[in-house]
């Protein structure tokens, strides 16, 4: 938040989703390329895609209500 402030960019629901998006693209390919490849117990290399795709979905859902939250806060 305070990044955002001192760059000048809106703080808000959508701004707050479009970082979600960015940081759950992120840690989606983190999570599909170190943790399910590498992981050290045989029952997480057998996920799916939809794995990842909820990863990014709830960072996208975290993103927009912290977004709105700090812009109620601040406004």
């Amino acid at each position: 938040v305070v990044a955002l402030h001192l760059a000048k960019m809106p703080v808000n629901f959508m701004m707050g989703g479009m970082l979600g998006l960015v940081h759950g693209i992120i840690v989606m390919l983190m999570v599909t390329i170190v943790v399910m490849e590498h992981h050290p117990v045989t029952k997480y290399h057998d996920r799916g895609p939809m794995t990842g795709l909820m990863q990014l979905f709830a960072h996208i859902i975290y993103g927009v209500i912290v977004g709105a939250v700090v812009h109620g806060l601040t406004a």
